[in-house]
């Protein structure tokens, strides 16, 4: 069943992920996964909390959480004029991932002389509604270029947010409330060493 078209709402933690149109890459060099991130936060740190994130080089996923109302607010509306949003705001916060893919697709086209969709038309979303699914995202997402034997270990691949969470340089991710979650960083290290589920429930067709 899809999940493409479930909405964001504040305050839901959710597994985000998205796939390159056919058999097209997203990423083509190590500059292209710095822009894409240049670009994320640009557009979704200001509306997401992100706990965990890997790109790869025909797909990404994101597990983040959408930021309270009156956080959403002050990016949607910093005038204060204070419309009502009613439903539109979950169509603003699809809208606002629809601009980050097509901000980054227009300069990888550019640089990569070609054209048409890069990405799947509609990102995909699936609430992450209990602990076990939080856990699970968590270390799939980290274990996702294990995953797709792109490399043999979690801290290989440096395209993850798993590196962050070995380091003690400040970051926009919200990895000490994930640490807490796992109940410290000893236990953070020892949930993923445990296997996950290999589809979480994700449209597979986007990932064949």
């Amino acid at each position: 069943m899809s999940n493409r078209r479930e909405p964001l709402v504040p305050n839901q933690i959710f597994h985000v992920y998205n796939h390159a149109n056919g058999r097209d890459n997203l990423f083509a060099n190590d500059g292209n996964y710095t822009h894409f991130f240049r670009k994320y936060a640009e557009y979704l740190f200001p509306i997401f909390g992100t706990f965990a994130y890997c790109l790869l080089p025909n797909h990404y996923h994101f597990l983040i959480r959408v930021k309270e109302t009156e956080a959403l607010w002050n990016v949607l509306d910093p005038k204060g004029f204070r419309k009502p949003l009613g439903s539109d705001l979950a169509n603003w916060l699809a809208h606002r991932v629809g601009t980050l893919q097509n901000a980054y697709a227009k300069a990888f086209n550019i640089q990569q002389k070609r054209k048409g969709s890069l990405f799947i038309q509609s990102f995909c979303r699936k609430p992450v509604d209990n602990p076990d699914y939080y856990f699970n995202v968590l270390r799939y997402i980290h274990a996702n270029a294990v995953h797709h034997d792109f490399v043999t270990g979690l801290d290989d691949w440096p395209f993850s947010s798993y590196h962050t969470y070995l380091s003690k340089k400040p970051s926009k991710l919200a990895r000490e409330e994930a640490v807490s979650w796992c109940g410290g960083f000893a236990a953070f290290k020892e949930l993923h060493l445990l296997p996950v589920a290999e589809t979480l429930g994700m449209d597979m067709e986007d990932f064949s």
